[in-house]
């Protein structure tokens, strides 16, 4: 298994930005320390040369969402220690400072009267990229809606019962009872998507790096939930490690799952992820739905996805106004950053860190 895997640990949604965060804090054996810096004060630099760092096992990078370019963590397990960028909209800050994490602040500015006098332009980026925001939930709360639409059409065909004999075929193959350790199971909650100034993007490498063995679910409807949350439970009941990768359209939703002991993951396809990639098994959940009663509505159907993706196209370009807005400020910022200070707070957290070094 690759050693370097990423995530997102947070999600532009319906409900607006998303934060795993909180789910991160209650896994253990994991000390987080909290970075501190505004825009273009080098976070992202900083989480890049820790996730250099050469780690005995796995290292997650964990992008951000509205910029999968930039990191707003790295988690290094092997260390049992993590990074986060704790400013807004992920504020985060260790439970016990001192015990479970620590802080990591960015040093004062150079020139406080030179920054000063770019005040109005700052506050003004700020304020369109708010705005831009804004927007961009409104358009996926929106689209949210008409996928909505569409599933209360399908959901009422929905054999449930045959999803879940299927479901739990496989558990007893994948996941017999014989692999039980006794021990209590690790769950690890985090975002396979994002919805990004790019669009839509899915972290594909990571699951081909976690998993020889893919079972695509075929799923344009978000019917496959049932199935997903019997494979995690079973998982959890049998002591393993799972990574749980909620829906960023509807986050309460299970998406995917990646099983990294045993090597297996199961990702939902709805044609936008993996569908020309080398899977184990497909699973067309969709085919278990009447065709005859499905085809009275495939025309609202087409529609409805059509609209759907108009929405989320909006949201995007949204979202890459805000990314240049972002990056703007970051250039206004850069001039009067303290570079050997901090230079010398990223080496003093490599020599707090790294064993190596003494």
């Amino acid at each position: 298994m690759q050693r370097s895997v990423a995530f997102f640990l947070g999600a532009n949604t319906p409900r607006g930005f998303v934060s795993l965060i909180p789910d991160l804090m209650r896994e253990p054996d994991l000390r987080l320390s909290a970075l501190k810096a505004g825009p273009g004060c080098g976070k992202s630099t900083f989480l890049c040369s820790v996730a250099q760092w050469e780690e005995p096992v796995r290292t997650e990078l964990l992008y951000c969402s509205a910029d999968p370019d930039s990191l707003d963590g790295v988690l290094l397990h092997g260390r049992g220690i993590g990074v986060l960028d704790g400013t807004a909209p992920h504020p985060y800050d260790p439970a016990l400072p001192g015990v479970t994490g620590d802080y990591i602040a960015a040093p004062a500015f150079l020139d406080s009267a030179g920054l000063e006098a770019k005040q109005a332009a700052l506050q003004e980026k700020k304020s369109a990229g708010a705005a831009c925001y804004a927007q961009a939930y409104r358009l996926l709360e929106a689209a949210a809606l008409v996928r909505q639409r569409a599933q209360a059409l399908v959901t009422p065909l929905l054999p449930r019962s045959v999803l879940l004999r299927r479901a739990a075929g496989i558990a007893g193959r994948e996941l017999p009872h014989s692999l039980g350790s006794g021990k209590p199971g690790l769950l690890r909650t985090r975002f396979l998507d994002g919805m990004t100034a790019d669009g839509p993007v899915f972290l594909a490498d990571t699951v081909a790096a976690m998993a020889g063995k893919i079972y695509r679910l075929e799923d344009r409807f978000g019917l496959a939930t049932c199935m997903l949350e019997l494979w995690r439970d079973r998982a959890l009941e049998l002591g393993l490690e799972v990574y749980a990768c909620p829906d960023i359209h509807a986050p309460a939703r299970l998406l995917h799952l990646i099983l990294p002991e045993l090597g297996v993951a199961f990702v939902t396809e709805d044609g936008t992820r993996m569908p020309e990639a080398e899977v184990y098994r497909s699973i067309r959940v969709d085919a278990c739905l009447p065709a005859q009663e499905l085809a009275k509505h495939r025309g609202k159907l087409r529609l409805l996805r059509k609209l759907e993706t108009a929405l989320l196209e909006d949201a995007a370009a949204e979202l890459g106004t805000a990314r240049t807005l972002h990056r703007e400020m970051e250039a206004l910022y850069r001039p009067h950053l303290d570079i050997p200070a901090l230079q010398a707070m990223q080496q003093n957290f490599f020599d707090k860190n790294h064993p190596a070094r003494h």
